[in-house]
């Protein structure tokens, strides 16, 4: 049966990077940045660009092509909802029904703490709900000295200013006057490691909590904002025994809890939640990425109990909340993978991969290798853990990856972050790590790359 999705194959003989380079601007590209490759088709973890050239997306797209580019049971499962309603508002008294199941669905598999759900169109977006939300709480209960809010130091939690004001952002930055009441903490992740020396990262980090809540008085602080799995620092994996000690010193202050699971949820961690591997329960949990694998705009906002009844009747998710077609992509997208059983898949080939890239180590310009199931970071030395400068330039790296072993990766203050998609195969998996240590191998201390062949 035709799924109407163009065979890979042939390529496509405009000059679309050209023509992007005309007209659109993307985030993040300088005047001086003109390399474009402008991808046009997608199969499983494989992708072809507007020249008919070959990758293997060991990025996932944006990090969230969970089940892999171009599955038919999500395509139909958008034209089949588009024929039926294409969306109306969860807004006011109207609902749809891809909502409520897929609220359904969520509430299933989220910890058992979460009762309800609100829905937005992206991360970014669900980053900000949620800080409004958990100033809110407070404020309907009587509170309202709470409107400090605490951040980890390198989460990233989105480009609203809200997110940015999380990130630690400030008005020198470029962005104007940041929101106010807002204070990072220390993260016990390695790049920190010389802040507790020979001590213990969980104790030090934990203490330190302690003293900022102290300093700042409990009576005045809404919520902690933490990434599970921190994306800023190189996909960081915290101490198991960090989260569970956290929760209870946020419970211990009446200091709410929010998990930003944009990246981490749906498998990527190698669990539904990286909440549930950690043993702890959020208080709020926000998702976007995995929840539709990027075939289409969809994020949530995941409240438990007590926070539902206090925001309840407050303003939020825009005229695209719940939308019907995207809702219905995502239970689409559920389906697959606990079909696949792409959940267990990530945590096993996650612990395999990371194994062998750990060989990486011996290399005289990798200092370690860190993540969770499919979400991977390899740090290169040098002084970008500081703040520094990255050990090469990151468009070299990148290229050498493209050009020369046809992978795409992202290479990113010091860290070359590696994010396949879940259906990824053996034998992809083999090429990617074996593509990093073909290119690592030809990096130097100093920064200069060896030519290809020498």
């Amino acid at each position: 049966m035709s799924t109407g999705i163009e065979e890979p194959g042939t390529a496509d003989t405009g000059s679309w990077a050209e023509r992007d380079l005309a007209v659109l601007q993307h985030p993040g590209m300088g005047p001086e940045d003109r390399r474009r490759t402008v991808i046009v088709r997608g199969r499983g973890a494989t992708v072809w660009d507007s020249e008919g050239c070959e990758y293997l997306d060991a990025q996932s797209g944006a990090w969230l092509a969970h089940v892999g580019h171009a599955r038919p049971e999500l395509a139909e499962a958008a034209r089949a909802q588009i024929l039926s309603l294409e969306h109306f508002s969860t807004g006011g008294m109207f609902s749809n029904k891809p909502a409520v199941e897929l609220a359904e669905r969520l509430v299933e598999k989220a910890p058992d703490n979460i009762s309800r759900v609100r829905f937005a169109s992206c991360g970014s977006e669900a980053d900000d709900e949620a800080f409004k939300y958990a100033r809110l709480y407070h404020a309907v209960r009587g509170e309202r000295s709470r409107t400090w809010v605490l951040s980890l130091e390198g989460c990233f939690h989105g480009r609203s200013y809200a997110g940015a004001a999380l990130q630690g952002f400030t008005e020198e930055q470029g962005l104007g006057p940041m929101l106010e009441h807002v204070r990072q903490v220390v993260a016990p992740h390695a790049g920190n490691r010389a802040l507790w020396g020979d001590g213990d990262a969980t104790e030090y980090c934990v203490a330190e909590l302690r003293r900022t809540i102290a300093e700042l008085g409990a009576e005045n602080i809404a919520a902690l904002f933490a990434e599970a799995v921190m994306t800023g620092p190189g996909m960081a994996e915290l101490p198991r025994d960090y989260w569970p000690r956290v929760a209870e010193v946020l419970a211990e202050h009446g200091i709410l809890f929010v998990l930003d699971e944009v990246v981490t949820a749906f498998g990527r961690c190698g669990d539904w939640f990286a909440a549930n591997l950690y043993g702890v329960r959020p208080d709020i949990i926000t998702l976007a990425k995995g929840i539709a694998s990027g075939y289409a705009p969809l994020a949530a906002i995941l409240l438990a109990e007590g926070v539902a009844e206090a925001v309840e009747g407050a303003d939020g998710g825009g005229s695209y909340g719940g939308h019907a077609v995207a809702c219905a992509v995502a239970l689409a997208n559920i389906d697959v993978i606990e079909k696949d059983g792409l959940v267990e898949r990530s945590a096993d080939l996650g612990r395999r991969m990371k194994a062998r890239l750990q060989g990486l180590c011996e290399l005289p310009v990798v200092s370690h290798v860190s993540g969770e199931g499919l979400m991977m970071g390899v740090h290169l030395t040098g002084d970008s853990e500081g703040g520094g400068p990255p050990l090469v330039e990151e468009s070299v790296i990148d290229t050498l990856f493209e050009d020369e072993y046809g992978i795409i990766t992202m290479y990113y203050n010091g860290v070359i972050n590696i994010m396949p998609p879940l259906v990824t195969t053996d034998a992809e998996a083999d090429r990617i790590v074996s593509a990093f240590f073909a290119v690592l191998r030809r990096v130097h201390p100093d920064g200069t790359v060896d030519a290809a062949g020498t």
